[in-house]
């Protein structure tokens, strides 16, 4: 079938939401953007409507790709692969094509896009359509809990759930630095999930089930010097559990060690399984050096892969 191609016109918003979201909100760390961020960033003076390419047949879309410029960078631009309707692979592929001479002719020299394992076909369309791995976003480990050698970790004693009301501005502060942030705004960034007791579930931007499991801070004195939370998110499966976060003073191994124990009980406690650890630019932990000394060993998910057009 051939397909009639498209740049982004007004009105386009919600078909492109629903093909999105239909594929992009059930992988693995990832969500289509939603419909008011669309329309903000749409709206934008920079917004380049050309950079975005719809697939049709007559008047119902059935595939989108986006390729928005990646400002700072003259020539570079952000690719995403096709999302399309099922039974729709011939638009995927003739949105490919019609994008590559696009961008090439609009002055686009080369193109980043972000694939793996966790989203789709999108690693097997990367190196189909020549693109290189260029550098890794997630990496990701497991820790089978009834096979896991505890012995390696610290007793947990001095670690404590989490009392939000009482304690949630000291995490703030021992969070903003990390973040890079204020600590109001840190604590602001926190206070969706303060109310959110251990196995209470909520549903994230993607609606996707986001289930407490464990939320950890260890004191020294009035200070925060550890925490550490874990979660169950839908898309992993219901006997799975993600380290959300594990950060400690001064990065230390002891510390974390105290708090990983206590994940891994309250796990247990739970009926989990598995506990996933991920860790690169997007991962929980900031290293994966604790977790390596510990046997843990990490394969790539989400790279940035890039072609030269």
């Amino acid at each position: 079938m051939k397909y009639t191609i498209k740049t982004y016109e007004e009105g386009f918003i919600e078909d492109q939401f629903k093909i999105g979201s239909r594929l992009f909100d059930k992988w693995r760390m990832g969500g289509q953007t939603r419909r008011d961020q669309l329309k903000t960033h749409y709206s934008k003076e920079n917004f380049d409507p050309e950079t975005r390419f719809y697939a049709f047949d007559g008047d119902n879309m059935f595939a989108f790709l986006a390729a928005p410029s990646k400002y700072g960078s003259e020539g570079e631009a952000y690719f995403e692969f096709p999302y399309f309707y099922e039974g729709h692979n011939g638009a995927s592929e003739q949105l490919i094509d019609h994008a590559f001479q696009k961008l090439k002719e609009k002055g686009f020299t080369k193109l980043i896009t972000r694939a793996g394992p966790y989203w789709g076909q999108t690693k097997e369309n990367a190196l189909r359509y020549g693109f290189t791995i260029e550098s890794e976003i997630v990496t990701e480990s497991q820790i089978a809990l009834d096979e896991f050698d505890m012995t390696q970790l610290l007793d947990p004693n001095g670690v404590n759930e989490l009392n939000f009301e009482t304690s949630g501005m000291k995490l703030a502060e021992f969070m903003a630095p990390r973040w890079n942030t204020t600590v109001e705004q840190a604590y602001k960034n926190m206070n969706p999930l303060g109310s959110l007791k251990i196995g209470e579930s909520r549903p994230n931007p993607w609606d996707q089930l986001f289930t407490l499991v464990s939320r950890l801070v260890i004191f020294e004195g009035e200070e925060i010097v550890g925490e550490a939370m874990a979660a169950n998110v839908e898309a992993f499966g219901s006997k799975t559990v993600n380290l959300i976060s594990l950060n400690a003073k001064d990065d230390s191994a002891r510390i974390k060690s105290k708090l990983l124990n206590q994940i891994l009980q309250d796990c247990k406690n739970q009926e989990y399984h598995i506990l996933v650890v991920h860790s690169g630019p997007w991962g929980a932990p900031a290293n994966e050096r604790f977790f390596s000394d510990l046997g843990l060993k990490f394969s790539s998910k989400l790279a940035y892969y890039c072609k030269n057009l």
